[in-house]
């Protein structure tokens, strides 16, 4: 018994493993198949008008071919028909399997993502006000010490908020997807915007996965003399993003103060957030200190292929982007405050 049923598995592994290769044979060969279908049933077709059947029965080659399908036009419908029907249920049975697997799969995301960063960031910015607390009640010893020991957990928050967008997006795009935070160097809120655009944006952390590629280059750029940064100081754009550089590049519409062979050998495709507090009520008003821009950095990912979904504004990548940037600006901007302040 033992015997017949390791005998039965086996060649049942091999059929399903027969099954398979026709599958991907099919699936190289589809598009001939198309052409062949659809020829046979412009022949079918033609056999139904007299007049164009006679002309073809005139050549030689054709005349063979189409009284074999004029003899079994009936079978040949059946069997092409049979075929529609397989490959349509095939289909929905594939489509029907991503799906559950997508759904799977984004519920891991969001788990992943509250778990990883925002329960992370809760507890983070309790820990800054613990700090705060302390370096008010701290001699100025004190404060230095207090101080010093807060940039550092900042900083190793950052890396490890980076690193876990950099492998999020990584698995959601299917291929290697780089991450870094870059601050602009400010000391003060109500920023003017010409001011803003003569800054410095300083990469604070980058993603471990292109770190060493990527540590002595670009790790401190000017604002105006980048074409992403600048775009999104000016007004109320919300985001920049690009799935062709090259293209943008050779229309001169991208421009970094790296040089193309620098930037290129990294990246093609680029989605950037603004980091910041945009207060669109104050056009309208004067008479209040409200800020009107508080721009405190960027929240870049960039990859190696093309991501075209990147420049669309319904797109996951864009709409999570924007959620955790604007949640790093309430973790930023209460360092900055105890941090510079002392509030």
């Amino acid at each position: 018994m033992m015997k017949w049923m390791l005998d039965f598995l086996e060649q049942l592994y091999q059929n399903v493993e027969m099954l398979q290769k026709i599958v991907e044979i099919l699936k190289k060969l589809w598009g001939k198949i198309t052409f062949v279908i659809s020829l046979i049933l412009i022949l079918i077709v033609c056999s139904l008008f007299e007049p164009i059947a006679t002309y073809l029965k005139k050549y030689e080659k054709i005349a063979t071919v189409y009284s074999v399908i004029e003899e079994y036009r009936i079978q040949i419908l059946v069997v092409i028909l049979c075929g529609v029907i397989i490959a349509f249920l095939y289909a929905t049975i594939k489509l029907g399997k991503q799906l559950s697997r997508d759904s799977i799969r984004m519920a891991d995301f969001t788990k992943k993502l509250h778990v990883r960063f925002f329960h992370d960031l809760r507890d983070d910015i309790k820990d800054l006000e613990n700090y705060g607390k302390k370096i008010n009640a701290g001699d100025d010893k004190e404060k230095i010490i207090l101080k010093e020991e807060m940039f550092k957990k900042f900083v190793e928050s950052m890396q490890r908020y980076i690193d876990f967008i950099s492998e999020y997006f990584s698995d959601y795009c299917g291929s290697t997807i780089s991450a870094c935070i870059k601050i602009i160097k400010l000391d003060k809120d109500n920023q003017d915007i010409d001011d803003i655009k003569n800054r410095r944006a300083i990469t604070l952390v980058r993603s471990a996965a292109t770190k060493r590629e990527r540590s002595k280059n670009n790790e401190e750029v000017t604002v105006v003399k980048n074409s992403d940064f600048l775009f999104l100081c000016t007004g109320a754009n919300v985001f920049y993003g690009k799935a062709d550089l090259d293209q943008e590049y050779s229309k001169h519409q991208y421009n970094v103060e790296d040089d193309y062979d620098t930037w290129h050998s990294k990246y093609i495709s680029t989605l950037i957030t603004p980091i910041r507090y945009y207060n669109k009520h104050r056009r309208y008003t004067t008479n209040d200190n409200r800020i009107e821009l508080d721009i405190l950095g960027f929240l870049c990912i960039d990859s190696k292929k093309k991501q075209i979904n990147w420049e669309e504004f319904d797109s996951h990548e864009l709409q999570l982007m924007a959620i955790i940037s604007d949640s790093l600006y309430t973790y930023m901007k209460r360092f900055k405050d105890i941090y510079i302040k002392g509030e």
